[in-house]
């Protein structure tokens, strides 16, 4: 059998199938009889209707499938936090990227490899950038809020925003102080 060279549209083939008319073409029912290419078409699409109406009916899902799936709620500003729920996806990444970095250093590798190695590496850090983005915009959207809350506190509670900025004073010498070490 040669190939046709007016190939009939696969919506057509379909429709010739189920005993419709033609959607694209309206020759081409003609076509499909005249053409034992397109014909063929046309009857292996039969048969693929036939096998699939032999199939058992797809059970109904549960009503609460939707709930069981999908998470409803933002996570809660305690799970923001919650180390026990972020550690173990930020040590996968930061493990694959120290992985891909070391593999990346090892003399031993050509250059072919060291590239391939190098964009699996940099695969982790996409991730990583993009959740930094994804936090700075909730940063920027929720500061404001915030701030206008402290301050509100901060104004009903003036010896509390007063203490608050005398523990700023320790904060910073603390800070000053691990820097120092860590530069040593």
């Amino acid at each position: 059998m040669k190939p046709c060279r007016n190939k009939l549209d696969p919506l057509d083939v379909e429709a010739l199938a189920s005993g419709a008319g033609p959607l694209q073409d309206p020759g081409a029912a003609e076509h499909a009889e005249a053409c034992p290419a397109c014909a063929a078409l046309v009857q292996e699409a039969r048969r693929v209707a036939d096998e699939l109406a032999t199939l058992a009916p797809v059970p109904e899902p549960p009503l609460d499938l939707a709930a069981r799936v999908l998470r409803l709620r933002p996570f809660s500003r305690r799970e923001h936090l919650s180390l026990r729920i972020w550690a173990p996806p930020a040590a996968l990444s930061a493990g694959l990227f120290g992985t891909g970095l070391t593999l990346l250093t090892s003399p031993a590798l050509s250059g072919r490899e060291q590239v391939g190695l190098g964009a699996s590496a940099l695969i982790p850090l996409v991730g990583v950038l993009r959740a930094l983005a994804r936090w700075a915009g909730e940063v920027a959207r929720f500061a404001p809020a915030g701030l206008e809350s402290l301050s509100a506190a901060l104004r009903q509670e003036q010896a509390l925003g007063i203490a608050a900025a005398f523990l700023f004073v320790p904060a910073v010498f603390g800070l000053r102080r691990v820097l120092a070490r860590a530069r040593r």
